[in-house]
């Protein structure tokens, strides 16, 4: 058996692509497995050693730099790609994995003719994208909306790969006590400042004397560190060399790297600074040996290559020295690490999961403490969905009209003005379609009827299997119900007064 792995993206997307490369291999101990990536991440094939069976590169600059230079022929880069795609086709692959999820890849992919996983192109139409699971990653990754799933866990499900996240690899053989800084990122909303890791590095030593802090970089940021670093202290390196560097460590403070994504599959345990466009929950280090330090600013995590519009960079001022070496001393006392995920982001997880595979079990597998704050949201959504409900009764009127109004859809208006000013909604989800449906373009009112109902249903789908898992985990029925009574009579309320127009809040 033959297989591609198509992966064409950053070389932090491919060194968090590696549980999922191991997961195939697992799968399938006897395949010869190929993969595609970009040309200027060659020097990543050591990572791939024993789990691939050869590396195509893509040289996508030379590609572009054939389309956008006037010195070079209109059909060169058409040859380019041509060519490539020839070599791959040759090899008549049984499978491909598509693991970039973009056009180009999908494009690619689709000229070679063998059966996908993932999405691909054929016949002038993207095909894959009936997948519950790239539908969920296309809503939740192209901006900043929350995930309860990290990228790799979608990836996973999407394409049926087995992944195991990496631990720990405490005790450490050596009795180095080292630890590693990388300072530097490639997006500069996304750096903690150099003055701000020299200071931590000095309050490091300063407090626990036992302890060499060195600073990780590559060869091209070299000047820009030794601004603030003395040379001794530089561990300027390759990917190579920084691979064996995380071995002997017994720690590593960074942001959002692909150094970072490196140590987890190392096994080191990391303080991670999530600042800027960085989303903890999308992705972290695919670890349990990650300690997170959050920005609490409301403007984080931003989006991706857009540029602080900020007068200060306030998530990075909001990271303090001693946030950062509370988190050092916790993962060097061996404390636990924290739970990732609340018990409330548990029961999301679950409902989320049985929806997009469609399973909707009427038993779950989830253990969880049903507290009042998780049975007030549940009240609320439901509260929420009638008044959706009650909206959208009458509105049969619409399919005689070529254009709405507010006062049309004021209810419907009224509904989703709660749910963005709420934070009940925020992280799970259950109701984004709607509102991405209630302020979409359409070419006719029943178009829009339809999208609207459309997403009250899937809302409704996954409220009602929320509720069904809830109970489940009721300890006491008689007692459940008595509370959902209350709550219910609470919760109607609430709403209630939630819903009140407010004549200085019109807008959506």
């Amino acid at each position: 058996m033959k297989i591609l792995i198509v992966s064409l993206l950053r070389l932090g997307d491919l060194i968090q692509q590696i549980p999922l490369i191991k997961g195939l291999r697992n799968q399938y101990p006897q395949a010869e497995i190929h993969i595609l990536i970009n040309k200027q991440f060659s020097h990543s094939n050591m990572l791939l050693d024993k789990l691939v069976d050869r590396v195509h590169q893509f040289d996508r600059e030379k590609i572009q730099k054939g389309i956008g230079e006037a010195g070079f022929n209109i059909l060169w880069s058409y040859d380019l790609v041509k060519s490539q795609v020839e070599d791959l086709k040759s090899s008549s692959f049984d499978i491909v994995y598509n693991f970039t999820h973009t056009k180009l890849s999908a494009y690619i992919i689709g000229l070679l003719g063998s059966p996908v996983k993932g999405l691909s192109y054929s016949n002038s139409h993207f095909l894959g994208l009936d997948n519950s699971w790239i539908q969920y990653f296309n809503d939740r990754f192209s901006g900043t909306e929350k995930s309860l799933f990290h990228y790799v866990e979608v990836l996973s499900r999407a394409l049926d790969i087995p992944v195991e996240k990496s631990c720990t690899s405490l005790p450490f053989s050596s009795s180095e006590k080292l630890i590693l800084m990388q300072c530097l990122t490639s997006d500069s909303k996304k750096n903690w400042g150099l003055k701000r890791f020299n200071e931590l590095k000095i309050e490091i030593e300063r407090s626990l004397v036992d302890y060499k802090v060195k600073i990780l970089g590559a060869y091209f940021e070299r000047q820009k560190l030794q601004e603030y670093f003395k040379h001794e202290d530089l561990l300027i390196c390759d990917l190579s060399e920084a691979q064996e560097h995380l071995k002997r460590a017994r720690l590593l403070i960074t942001g959002d790297t692909s150094i970072k994504h490196l140590a987890a599959q190392m096994g080191t345990p990391i303080v991670e600074l999530v600042l800027g466009s960085s989303d903890f929950n999308k992705t972290r280090a695919f670890t349990d040996s990650s300690l997170p330090v959050k920005a609490q600013v409301p403007c984080a995590p931003c989006m991706h290559s857009v540029s602080c519009p900020k007068s200060s960079h306030l998530c990075a001022d909001d990271i303090t020295i001693d946030r950062a070496f509370t988190a050092v001393w916790k993962v060097l006392s061996k404390e636990p690490f924290l739970r990732i995920h609340s018990e409330r982001m548990l029961l999301d997880r679950e409902v989320w999961q049985q929806y997009l595979e469609g399973s909707q079990k009427s038993v779950s597998s989830l253990k969880l403490t049903v507290s009042t704050e998780i049975l007030t949201s549940q009240v609320i959504m439901e509260n929420t969905l009638r008044k959706i409900q009650s909206a959208l009764s009458d509105k049969n009127l619409w399919n005689k009209r070529d254009n709405l109004g507010v006062n049309d859809i004021g209810d419907l208006i009224i509904c989703a003005q709660d749910i963005l000013k709420s934070d009940w909604d925020q992280q799970s989800g259950y109701f984004s379609k709607f509102i991405e449906a209630l302020t979409s373009s359409y070419k006719s009112t029943t178009e829009y009827l339809e999208k609207i109902q459309s997403s009250f249903v899937e809302a409704s789908a996954m409220v009602h299997l929320r509720r069904c898992i809830l109970n489940q985990n009721s300890q006491e029925g008689q007692e459940n119900a008595k509370r959902t009574e209350q709550l219910f009579a609470e919760g109607s309320g609430r709403v209630g007064t939630i819903t009140a127009r407010n004549p200085k809040d019109a807008g959506l």
